[in-house]
């Protein structure tokens, strides 16, 4: 009996077991939480089994008033997917969807429809929904949501304090080490999740002053710059006055600028040997020396004393030294010029000219010559202060021009001047205007007239001529006739036949009379072109006026 409760007992167990193991299958989703509205959101379905998966299908559920679908897996409808397994070791799957956010707000998206069964029984699984919620927003509403923390929450060095201690809004700070530190490491911590640190880590010190920046910068793009002076103190270190403040000489090669043309070589300065530059061609000898702030050049060292500050130019394959030149030349003026940081005095063709003239000393061949140097540009070429005719000529060129420029600005101003005077007011230009047509449309009145003349005084006197030309033909005719009449035996017949018209002689009366006529004809003609020219001299002529001929110029 026990045996058989013991057995029934395990059955039930088994059974039991089996209910509470069937499979199951589960579709989740991933995306990004938050989308820029205009952007698309990738979103991804995994469909996955303990189980091997025989086939699956789902669908996907979202507010198309907020996302619209980009685009799908090739085996999808839309947004479902409906597929079998080609082989017993499909146990996963995942499809990539994707989605253009329309507007601001929150969506959810989600499994609906789905569905699974095993590889190995065909059997329906358990399958288990999932959904992702997304967060839309436009840029502008992204940013004004960013952080503008640029604050540290921590600055240090480790194994060292800094002074002052910490505080996130004090951001200068400074540490000194013995002269065997020769690597420190920074720390910094920054004050908010979301900004960003640059300039921590392991840094290498040198000599003297070191300095660095630590920046932050805040989510939203503003920044903070913390300051960190770590100095490394100088071994045994020699004090010197130069350019009028407190220097170092530089006691390490590997610290001392380098320049070409130079090898290094080693000096004895007081009782220490330093490290030094030497160019034979110009026998000059440079020591580097290093201020209070770490800033470190050259100095030329001669006669064991430190001199000026060294500096080069150099154009092409030539190097100069550039030396002053403090006396004019050529009526040429003395003016000093910036040269790399140098203050230096050369020789200026006039105040507004860019280029210098200038001594340099090659470093090359050690040869010392003028240079003409191009401020703007930093180059220089080789000049000649003894022949400088060019120059002269350039002056009076230029002064020649400026003369042209003048006289030529003083007449165009003198032109708008007057015609600014002469230049009549509308009305009067309407008056003018009227006064040119009245005068028009009296010409053809008094030439109507002179024609009139023409008909009264030439046309009579053309018509007595034409009179006198036919009785002349007449009385030539007559007498050819008479000469025919003579020949004839009766000539009272010859006569009556012919009709003889003989014209008769004019009287003494008559020819008074004609005489007067003429008189007087001439005298009406003569006071009929009087009177023309009168009319002729009284048309206005436009250039006999000052104000007309501005008008007729114009």
């Amino acid at each position: 009996m026990k045996i058989f409760k013991k057995l029934l007992l395990m059955l039930v167990v088994m059974l039991l077991t089996g209910i509470v193991s069937a499979a199951t299958a589960n579709f989740s989703i991933s995306a990004a939480n938050q989308v820029v509205v205009g952007n698309n959101v990738t979103v991804t379905v995994t469909v996955s089994s303990s189980e091997p998966l025989g086939g699956w299908g789902f669908g996907l559920s979202y507010d198309k008033n907020y996302l619209q679908l980009s685009s799908a897996p090739d085996k999808a409808h839309g947004t479902n997917i409906a597929e079998a397994a080609d082989s017993s070791k499909v146990k996963s799957k995942q499809y990539v969807f994707k989605f253009k956010a329309l507007k601001s707000g929150s969506t959810t998206i989600q499994v609906v429809s789905s569905e699974a069964y095993g590889w190995n029984d065909e059997k329906d699984m358990t399958v288990s929904n999932g959904s992702k919620k997304l967060t839309l927003k436009t840029q502008a509403e992204i940013e004004a949501s960013y952080s503008s923390d640029a604050y540290l929450k921590a600055l240090g060095v480790t194994n060292y304090n800094i002074t002052p201690a910490f505080d996130k809004k004090v951001m200068d700070y400074s540490l000194e080490v013995e002269n065997d530190v020769e690597k420190v490491t920074i720390t910094a911590s920054k004050n908010d999740g979301n900004a960003t640190v640059s300039g921590a880590g392991e840094k290498e010190l040198k000599e003297g002053s070191n300095k660095f920046a630590i920046v932050v910068t805040a989510q939203k793009g503003n920044t903070l710059t913390y300051n960190l002076t770590i100095t490394r103190k100088e071994l045994n270190p020699i004090e010197v006055s130069a350019d009028n403040k407190k220097q170092f000489i530089i006691r390490k090669v590997d610290d001392v600028p380098k320049v070409d043309s130079f090898v290094p070589t080693t000096i004895v300065y007081g009782e220490d040997e330093v490290p030094a530059l030497f160019n034979e061609a110009i026998n000059y000898t440079l020591i580097g020396l290093k201020d209070e702030e770490g800033n470190t050049a050259l100095y030329i060292y001669k006669d064991g004393a430190i001199k000026d500050r060294y500096f080069e130019i150099t154009t092409n394959t030539t190097t100069i030294i550039p030396k002053a030149i403090n006396e004019s030349v050529n009526d040429l003026k003395v003016s000093s010029v910036d040269i790399k940081g140098n203050t230096i005095n050369g020789l200026k063709i006039n105040d507004n000219s860019k280029q210098v003239f200038i001594k340099g000393i090659n470093v090359i061949n050690g040869e010392e010559a003028t240079y003409l140097y191009d401020v703007e540009k930093s180059t220089f070429i080789s000049a000649n202060l003894d022949d400088l005719s060019f120059i002269n000529d350039l002056n009076k060129t230029i002064k020649d021009y400026k003369l042209i420029i003048i006289v030529l600005g003083a007449i165009a101003f003198l032109l708008l001047i007057l015609v600014i005077i002469k230049k009549p007011s509308k009305a009067n230009e309407d008056k003018e205007e009227k006064k040119k047509e009245e005068k028009k449309e009296e010409v053809p009145q008094e030439t109507k007239e002179v024609e009139e003349v023409k008909e009264e005084v030439v046309e009579p006197v053309q018509e007595e001529v034409v009179s006198k030309k036919s009785k002349s033909k007449k009385v030539k005719e007559e007498k050819q006739r008479l000469e025919i009449v003579e020949e004839t035996e009766d000539k009272e017949l010859a006569l009556e036949e012919i009709k003889i018209d003989i014209p008769q002689e004019e009287t003494k009366e008559d020819i008074k009379e004609k005489k007067k006529k003429e008189k007087k004809s001439k005298k009406v003609k003569e006071e009929k072109k009087e009177e023309v020219k009168k009319v002729e001299d009284d048309i206005d002529d436009p250039l006999n006026h000052d104000d007309d001929f501005v008008d007729f110029w114009k």
